[in-house]
């Protein structure tokens, strides 16, 4: 699982992210990026929920016949709905694939998703701000600068996150890492460092030499 927030409009997308990946027994595994770049597609791919979707699909993508992501929206559910039924752990995890970029069709930006929950059948999502998991939104953040606005989000999910019990957390931390995508290219960079950044990996290392 993952925190990612995103902001969709017709002249560009902005996405934020974590790096932590949460291990079976609920603790910290590795750091790692969750959004896929795919600039010879015009755009950008993440999911939420299994993991093991998104480097499946990340492979799938990077050998198909397209301009952007928008050309594989007629075959992408079928050959998703292939790769998630072989997971291993898609018995107790939902997931969602989104693809964000650029139209050449439409000439405009968009996002699309791809939910288990309706059989990977492609939605179209309006402009607007969206983000996952939830938090609490007392409608207090500024919206006027959006990268703070998507950095503030993701600073109460983590919140809400390590209020839970261990076994119920998605696992929120590592690194904010900021892509902004317009219609002259990607520019990715890491804007925030959590403060438990060096014990987690410390943890993770520990949990190197226990296997």
């Amino acid at each position: 699982m993952t925190a990612v927030n995103w902001i969709l409009q017709p002249d560009q997308i902005m996405v934020l992210t974590d790096t932590l990946s949460w291990n079976a027994r609920h603790g910290p595994l590795c750091y790692f990026g969750k959004v896929w770049s795919l600039l010879h597609l015009r755009g950008l791919m993440f999911t939420t929920g299994d993991g093991g979707l998104s480097g499946a699909w990340a492979v799938e993508l990077n050998r198909c016949v397209g301009r952007d992501l928008d050309d594989v929206e007629a075959w992408a559910p079928d050959v998703i709905a292939e790769l998630y039924e072989a997971l291993p752990t898609r018995s107790a995890r939902t997931s969602t694939v989104h693809h964000v970029g650029w139209s050449h069709r439409r000439g405009e930006f968009f996002c699309t998703a791809y939910r288990s929950t309706h059989g990977f059948e492609p939605h179209r999502l309006a402009p607007g701000v969206y983000s996952t998991p939830g938090f609490d939104d007392d409608g207090d953040i500024p919206t006027d600068k959006p990268v703070e606005f998507l950095l503030e989000v993701m600073k109460r999910q983590r919140l809400v996150d390590l209020d839970r019990p261990r076994h119920d957390r998605v696992g929120i931390g590592g690194e904010a890492i900021l892509y902004h995508l317009t219609t002259s290219g990607l520019f990715t960079t890491v804007i925030h460092r959590f403060d438990d950044y060096d014990a987690t990996y410390a943890r993770m290392v520990m949990g190197l030499t226990r296997r």
